[in-house]
C-alpha cells in the first residue's frame, strides 16, 4: 500500500516521469512496495491503555523478535516494528492491542510537464486577465507542508520557510529537500512569486524520500509531531496518499479536531477518491485538479469525497536543485497548494469569529465558483476555488449556511464529527508546553 506524491512533472516541455512510468503504473507498482526485507506493521493499542502498556507489550515479545521499534504517545498508544509471520501472529493475540496495520508506503501524487492558476482562482470566469488580488496574505498564520521537505534557503522564501521535523531516518535532504515536490507545493502555498498567501508562514514536515515515497509510519510520525508541538488554528497541507487506511483517516481526522484545517489531495488514478486515503476523511478538504480551460484533469479522482477543484495542470513554482530553481508540474499535488493558501487567508480574515477548521471548510466551499467544471464525473461536486472575499465576515453568511454550489451533481453534506477514541487518548496526555 502507497502513499504517493500527487503531481505530474514536465521538464522543459519534455515528458519525463521521475516518480517512474506512467503515472498509472506509479500507484498500482508501489501499492504493494513493502518498506523492506521484513515486513513493518503498526500496532494500536485498545482506548483503555495508556504508554506503560506499550513498554510492558513490547517488553514481552522475545527479545530480537521486534526490528526497528517506534512508540507512537499522541495521535494514538501503540507502536510500529518489523516483525516476521510468526511474531505478528503472538501480538496479534494480545488483549490489549485493538487492530494491526501493514507499514505501506505513501508517495506524493506528481507528473513531470507564469502562475496561470493564481489567475484562475480569483476570477469566477474565464478568459483569464493576467491578475491575482486576493484579499489577505497569510500574514502570522503557520501552513505545515506534509511532503518531501522545503528548500529552505530559495528567494521564494524570503526566510518564512524552516524546518519543523524530519521523519526519514538516515537519508538526509541536502538543503530541505532532495526530491523537489515539497518545494514546489510550498511554492504554491507561499512564494512571492508563485504563492496564494504570499507572506504565511511555511514549515517542513518532512515524510516522504528523494523518490517521493515514505512509510505510512513516517507520515503519522510527522503528524504526531505536528500534533504535539504545532500551532493551532493552522492548515496541514497533504499532498500525498495511498490506499486505505483507517489509521491514516483517523489521525487525519483528529487533527482537525484539534484546530487544524487538513487539506488532501485527490489523487491522480482517474478513479473514485473514496477509495484513497487520507482523500476519503470527510472531514478534511480533498482537492481535485483542473486545467487552464476548466475541465476536469484526466487524471483527477473524482466522486462525492473531492470537496473542490483548483488548477492542477502545468503549474509553475520553485524547485529544490538551486535557490532560484523553477519548475512546471501537473498533478493533484499541484491543485492542494491552491486551496492551503486559500485556507491560510480566510483563517488570517476571519480571526475575529474564531472559526473551526469545518467553518474554514465551509467558507471554502460556499466561496466557490459552482458549475464550471466540465467533464465533471457525476457525483463530484462541481465547484472551483475562489480566493475573493464574497462573504459578509461580520455576518457570518459563508460559515453558518449549509454547503452548497454543487450544480447537478448532488449535494455534500458538511458533519463536523468527533471521533471519540482519538479524543479520548488526546485527553489522557498532559497539555503541551
Amino acid at each position: 500500500m502507497a502513499i504517493q506524491l500527487t503531481t505530474l512533472l514536465l521538464v522543459s516541455s519534455a515528458l519525463t516521469l521521475t516518480l517512474g512510468v506512467p503515472l498509472e503504473s506509479t500507484f498500482t507498482k508501489n501499492s504493494v512496495k513493502k518498506t523492506g526485507s521484513t515486513p513493518s506493521y503498526i500496532v494500536v493499542l485498545k482506548r483503555d491503555h495508556d504508554s506503560l502498556t506499550t513498554r510492558t507489550l513490547i517488553d514481552r515479545v522475545p527479545l530480537g523478535r521486534l526490528q526497528k521499534v517506534k512508540k507512537f504517545e499522541k495521535l494514538f498508544h501503540g507502536f510500529s516494528a518489523e516483525m516476521d509471520e510468526e511474531t505478528l501472529d503472538m501480538v496479534r493475540s494480545y488483549g490489549e492491542v485493538d487492530f494491526i496495520e501493514e507499514n505501506i508506503q505513501l508517495h506524493a501524487y506528481d507528473k513531470d510537464v507564469s502562475p496561470w492558476g493564481l489567475d484562475r482562482i480569483d476570477q469566477r470566469d474565464l478568459p483569464l486577465d493576467d491578475n491575482f488580488t486576493p484579499p489577505g496574505d497569510g500574514t502570522n498564520i503557520d501552513v505545515y507542508v506534509v511532503d518531501t521537505g522545503i528548500r529552505y534557503d530559495h528567494e521564494e522564501f524570503e526566510g518564512r520557510a524552516k524546518l519543523f521535523f524530519d521523519a526519514i531516518e538516515g537519508y538526509p535532504a541536502p538543503n530541505g529537500d532532495c526530491n523537489g515536490h515539497g518545494t514546489h507545493c510550498a511554492g504554491t502555498i507561499g512564494g512571492r512569486t508563485f504563492g496564494v498567501a504570499k507572506n504565511v508562514s511555511l514549515w517542513g514536515v518532512r515524510v516522504l524520500n528523494c523518490n517521493g515515497s515514505g512509510s505510512l509510519q513516517e507520515s503519522l510520525t510527522g503528524l504526531e509531531m505536528v500534533l504535539a508541538y504545532g500551532n493551532a488554528p493552522a492548515v496541514i497541507s497533504m499532498s500525498l496518499g495511498g490506499p486505505p487506511s483507517k489509521l491514516l483517516n483517523s489521525a487525519v481526522s483528529f487533527l482537525e479536531n484539534q484546530g487544524y484545517v487538513m487539506v488532501v489531495a485527490a489523487g491522480n488514478e482517474d478513479k473514485d477518491a473514496c477509495e484513497s486515503s487520507p482523500a476519503a476523511v470527510q472531514t478534511s478538504i480533498t482537492v481535485g485538479a483542473s486545467d487552464k480551460h476548466d475541465e476536469r484533469a484526466y487524471f483527477s479522482n473524482y466522486g462525492k469525497c473531492v470537496d473542490v477543484y483548483a488548477p492542477g495542470v502545468d503549474i509553475a513554482s520553485a524547485y529544490y536543485e538551486s535557490s532560484t530553481d523553477v519548475t512546471v508540474l501537473s498533478g493533484t499535488s499541484m491543485a492542494t497548494p491552491h486551496v492551503s493558501g486559500v485556507a491560510a487567508i480566510m483563517i488570517q480574515m476571519y480571526s475575529e469569529h474564531h472559526p473551526t477548521p469545518a467553518k474554514i471548510k465551509a467558507i471554502i466551499i460556499n466561496s466557490a465558483t459552482p458549475c464550471h467544471i466540465d467533464e465533471n464525473i457525476a457525483e463530484t461536486p462541481n465547484l472551483l476555488l475562489y480566493a475573493s472575499d464574497t462573504c459578509e465576515r461580520s455576518a457570518n453568511t459563508c460559515m453558518d449556511q449549509p454547503l452548497g454550489g454543487h450544480c447537478a451533481n448532488g449535494e455534500a453534506e458538511l458533519e463536523e464529527e468527533v471521533d471519540w477514541w482519538w479524543w479520548w487518548i488526546w485527553r489522557k496526555w498532559p497539555a503541551k508546553n
